[in-house]
């Protein structure tokens, strides 16, 4: 991937935008209301993101496309409550590939996932490991720093990051059996993805990094590693799913290692 867009798949992603409404910047004067700041901080977001590849996703929802190869990756705006003035932004890796491991695996199960979601995180989580961020475009004066600052967090430091799904899944697979997706990002639920793209045994190096990591879940994991996974709920968030996650895929953790 480069600055001006991916080289392979070019035509699928030119066939995806033709079915992509295409909405005038929003100009704003006196009479703007909230809804006319906020849309207009999104397309002139997009329009700095053009040429690194990004197009413009459901207009309704905010969000900003890049297909790679094997991944699509998603940048989007979300509302933190009514006022459309104060937002968040995050961002989505989606595969097609691993939709379609997610139904073959969890299809007779009540085990509740989003099928085809590597992750899903805050922008700033993935750029420096920083807290969901919220951007106040009230003022013209904040809303020029705040899409300069949305923009250069993804050019600068998302951009990078989604760039190595698309150089190699080796190098990819063996650094989130480390570490998962990034250092600053944590231990995002990933087991999935390990199974997925690289095997079994990454999958038991990856969980095992994983407990090494946050020892306050091998206690989690030694209480109710014999029992059925589909017959109790793990109220601890997203670190709790992935404990049902190892029993449910029968991953075998090795105590030595811990």
């Amino acid at each position: 991937m480069g600055p001006t867009g991916l080289q392979e798949g070019e035509e699928s992603v030119k066939s995806y935008t033709r079915r992509i409404p295409r909405n005038k910047t929003v100009e704003l004067n006196e009479n703007s209301n909230a809804l006319d700041k906020f849309n207009h901080t999104f397309y002139r977001v997009a329009q700095e993101l053009t040429p690194w590849g990004f197009i413009r996703g459901r207009a309704i929802r905010r969000e900003l496309l890049l297909r790679g190869k094997a991944f699509t990756f998603r940048v989007y705006f979300r509302c933190n409550g009514a006022s459309t003035l104060k937002f968040g932004v995050y961002v989505n890796i989606f595969s097609d590939r691993l939709a379609q491991w997610h139904r073959e695996n969890y299809a007779d199960t009540n085990h509740q996932l989003e099928a085809g979601n590597v992750l899903t995180l805050p922008l700033r989580a993935l750029v420096d490991g920083g807290e969901s961020e919220r951007f106040d475009v009230t003022f013209e004066v904040e809303r020029e720093r705040v899409i300069r600052s949305i923009v250069d967090q993804v050019t600068e430091g998302l951009y990078p990051f989604l760039e190595r799904f698309e150089e190699g899944l080796i190098g990819l697979v063996d650094q989130v059996a480390r570490e998962g997706f990034a250092p600053q990002a944590g231990f995002v639920t990933n087991l999935n993805f390990l199974l997925c793209f690289g095997n079994a045994k990454k999958a038991q190096q990856g969980m095992e990094n994983f407990l090494r990591a946050m020892p306050e879940y091998r206690a989690l994991y030694e209480e109710y590693r014999r029992e059925d996974p589909l017959n109790f709920m793990i109220s601890k968030g997203e670190y709790g799913l992935m404990i049902k996650e190892i029993l449910y895929n029968h991953i075998e953790i090795d105590f030595t290692q811990l």
